[in-house]
């Protein structure tokens, strides 16, 4: 394996590492009432159930524990995600046509600024409580979806270029 393959293998580790400590933060702290955090809800949420969930975890006390500890480490998992999702797609992709790599590095780049901002529409949300605008909620929404969206794509695209490297591999030999 080279050098590069390792890196991308340790950005794995540590990305799955953080994704595993932000589970257990999640369902210590930010599911009051079994309610799922922002971040965690694939299909999205309406201004009424981000209500509902700043309500609840308000109530719980844990508000602080979002905006801290949670974001903290939701600001460093999506860079480490992200370049480790680049890293694959370059390192699988060298037999490619150009412009199809160019396409599949643009999806973990997207992911990358959708959870970033996402995260920072998240904090507003926390900041103002149950009297946040519908505008801002919907804007959250939109970027949660979209995060899921690309994760989605990157890891079909990361299984797709390192099935297709392991073909190109295997017809040179």
């Amino acid at each position: 394996m080279t050098r590069f393959g390792r890196l991308i293998w340790g950005l794995a580790g540590l990305s799955a590492v953080l994704f595993i400590t932000l589970l257990a933060v999640t369902e210590l702290y930010l599911k009051p009432g079994g309610l799922d955090p922002f971040d965690s809800r694939f299909t999205g949420y309406t201004p009424g159930q981000a209500r509902a969930y700043l309500q609840a975890l308000s109530d719980a006390g844990n508000t602080g524990v979002y905006l801290g500890l949670f974001r903290q480490l939701d600001s460093v998992f999506p860079v480490l995600l992200a370049a480790t999702f680049l890293g694959a797609v370059w390192l699988n992709t060298s037999r490619l046509w150009w412009v199809l790599r160019g396409l599949l590095l643009m999806f973990p780049l997207l992911y990358l600024w959708a959870d970033l901002f996402e995260n920072a529409q998240v904090a507003v949300m926390l900041k103002a409580g149950v009297a946040i605008d519908d505008a801002t909620v919907q804007q959250a929404d939109t970027l949660t979806r979209i995060k899921w969206f690309c994760v989605a794509i990157c890891i079909m695209g990361v299984i797709g270029t390192w099935g297709f490297r392991r073909l190109t591999k295997g017809a040179a030999a």
